[in-house]
């Protein structure tokens, strides 16, 4: 009895549109997620003078050019994981677009920049414009995945199939 009711409150919950719209955004993000997570680790790890693992191989001493491949991981990590809360922003109202049988690329690429556009903020006395580059990386998410799911309902709302 209470089995059937879980199930079916399950199958309920998995038609809902923007479950699926963030089931889709993830499936597409967890490659760069994943990517950049390895860089990161072994930049931290294995590359940063005081990592766990680059003082049990002393690799700052035999591996030549060991900074330059701590700037290369680093660096990776910013082109994955770094900026993952823009692509989270484009997929969701790309999906969320054609959802409603609308433009997907136009509404990805609105989304892209709704979000670039929350990320600038005003300074404390408020004579300029900040951009908050933490809002670019996994600390952003939630908001990039809302933000592109609200441009892809304003494209839902706004145009025609």
């Amino acid at each position: 009895m209470l089995e059937q009711k879980i199930i079916a409150w399950g199958l309920k919950v998995r038609k809902w549109s923007f479950l699926r719209i963030i089931q889709r955004t993830f499936a597409v993000l967890f490659p760069f997620i994943l990517i950049g997570s390895f860089a990161q680790v072994l930049e931290f790890s294995l590359l940063y003078r005081d990592g766990f693992l680059a003082n049990l191989t002393k690799i700052y001493d035999w591996l030549p050019h060991y900074r330059a491949f701590n700037q290369l991981f680093g660096g990776i990590y910013m082109l994955t994981a770094g900026i993952i809360s823009v692509f989270a922003a484009g997929l969701a109202a790309k999906y969320t677009a054609q959802f409603a049988k609308r433009d997907g690329q136009i509404a990805g690429v609105t989304g892209m920049i709704a979000f670039f556009a929350i990320c600038y903020q005003r300074s404390q006395n408020g004579d300029q414009l900040n951009f908050k580059l933490e809002l670019l990386g996994f600390s952003g998410l939630i908001l990039g995945l809302l933000c592109g799911y609200f441009v892809g309902l304003l494209f839902k709302w706004a145009s025609q199939n």
